[in-house]
């Protein structure tokens, strides 16, 4: 269990064959946990990623045939869209090591091809996050299978910017939406 006094719970960058499962990460400075870089074959299962002030789970870059199940992803902080409950990311990485220095460039879609793909997001609890539940910013081939997506205060589950050929089936996706945390800016 990680609880408080530090900036990431649980932080990857290029990691092969990752197994997390059974991890409490909670009141965190940024993000619970960060998959960085070209991270492939991971399992994230039966984690509780709770009140982290930058989201909970955020996956960026070309990460690949991964399973992220039976979650709990609730009540974090932050309204920018990439404080999400679950954020998949093409944000060209300059710092693999921090979340917060790689700045979104504004580059034609067909040029990210470093996105997560081949993802399969099943059977989480995703809610009351400040920001989104879950968003996809350019993610493709992947699947968001029976999820409950509820009352957080942006979209419950986003496709943005260059997201295709993703999979939803019997996902719960209910009060979401509601701004009530958030200025017009956010």
């Amino acid at each position: 269990k990680i609880v408080a006094g530090a900036e990431h719970g649980i932080y990857f960058v290029d990691c092969k064959n990752i197994l997390l499962s059974e991890c409490d990460v909670e009141e965190l400075g940024k993000k619970g946990v960060a998959l960085m870089g070209d991270s492939e074959n991971f399992l994230l299962s039966d984690l509780t990623l709770r009140e982290n002030w930058l989201g909970g789970l955020f996956i960026d870059g070309d990460a690949k045939n991964g399973i992220i199940e039976g979650c709990d992803i609730s009540a974090n902080k932050g309204a920018i869209n990439f404080a999400a409950g679950i954020s998949l990311a093409s944000i060209p990485l300059t710092d693999k090591y921090s979340t917060m220095k790689n700045k979104w460039v504004d580059v034609p879609l067909y040029e990210r091809t470093d996105a997560p793909n081949h993802l399969v997001i099943r059977n989480n609890n995703i809610s009351d996050n400040m920001s989104i539940g879950i968003i996809s910013e350019s993610g493709y081939y992947n699947y968001y299978i029976g999820n409950k997506i509820n009352n957080n205060d942006k979209e419950g589950l986003c496709q943005d910017e260059g997201s295709f050929a993703n999979y939803m089936r019997d996902n719960e996706v209910c009060g979401n939406g509601r701004r009530i945390r958030q200025t017009d800016e956010d």
